[in-house]
């Protein structure tokens, strides 16, 4: 619109306002907006976009993946928003500012992108050093005179080493000697008693020790441990951790022959909150010494109890 006076004419402000250079802060509303509408979006799709990116990193083997969903905003968010601005500054000049704010997100998006990169590549090599101190420390425990010598503190990477030669001890190729289970008992103590407690090398002399003074996790173990005397557990029993009793009970449940203990059993456990599918039910429903009643009783179970039972009963 324009007032003629005489040869001049008067611009109005509005038709001045159209002709202003668009700068960076015509662009902060644009760049937001596109921001806030990728962002919404990649919220939808983030359960199966986590599920692919793990997926993806399972196949390669390859910790670097983590920073692809970073990538791919950048390069969506600057597709985006430069389609945004191109739009709105059709037909006008700007200047070179109106381009600062989503340059500057996508620089952001950027650097963020580098940190997670190194932050990975520090834990690939932290999880390489990990592994490599553990295979020198396993190597290590051939040497009895190594493992006599250990003590503590110790790694959290060498602590694993030792639980996983204790639990998993097979008494024809773990490394580690009754001798020297005691030794690790003595120096360890708490750290290692329910690793002790559930090896199958452990001496009986330790598992009672463990039995009587250890924690109840370290009572637990020895409660479970298919080598330990059967007087030692038998005295797990009493102990006043219902866990550790009916970890007991479950192991004495498998491998006695005992109709009275086995009676007792029974009694102690139709008195608990014991689910009818219970395994200490299908170790009394197995085991062929326990009481005609009990199995009688037990083969009105449901399911694999009630079956097992009967099969034992007709066994007879």
């Amino acid at each position: 619109m324009a007032v003629n006076l005489g040869r001049n004419t008067v611009v109005s402000d509005d038709r001045a306002g159209q002709e202003r250079m668009l700068d960076w802060s015509d662009a902060i509303r644009p760049t937001i907006l596109a921001a806030l509408s990728l962002g919404a979006a990649l919220l939808v799709v983030l359960p199966l976009l986590l599920a692919g990116l793990r997926r993806l990193q399972a196949a390669t083997q390859n910790p670097g993946v983590r920073v692809l969903p970073i990538i791919a905003f950048a390069v969506l968010f600057t597709v985006v928003s430069f389609a945004a601005l191109a739009d709105k500054a059709r037909d006008r000049k700007f200047e070179n500012s109106y381009m600062m704010p989503p340059a500057a997100v996508v620089v952001c998006a950027l650097l963020v992108c580098i940190v997670v990169a190194t932050d990975t590549e520090a834990d690939v090599q932290a999880v390489k050093q990990a592994a490599t101190d553990a295979q020198e420390f396993r190597a290590n425990l051939n040497d009895p005179k190594f493992v006599m010598k250990l003590k503590p503190p110790v790694p959290a990477t060498e602590m694993a080493v030792l639980r996983e030669e204790l639990v998993n001890a097979n008494p024809k190729e773990s490394r580690l000697s009754g001798k020297e289970i005691h030794a690790l008992l003595g120096r360890f103590g708490g750290d290692l008693e329910d690793a002790i407690g559930e090896c199958p090398k452990t001496a009986a002399d330790d598992l009672a020790w463990i039995a009587a003074h250890g924690g109840v996790p370290g009572r637990k173990a020895v409660a479970t441990n298919a080598s330990a005397p059967e007087s030692i557990v038998r005295r797990l029993l009493k102990d006043g951790d219902g866990e550790v009793v009916l970890a007991a009970e479950n192991n004495l449940a498998r491998r006695i022959c005992d109709p009275e203990l086995l009676q007792k059993i029974w009694e102690r456990a139709k008195k608990s909150n014991l689910s009818p599918d219970d395994n200490l039910y299908l170790l009394l429903a197995r085991n062929s010494c326990t009481p005609h009643e009990t199995l009688a009783a037990l083969g009105a179970y449901p399911d694999a109890v009630g079956r097992t039972a009967r099969q034992t009963l007709a066994g007879r």
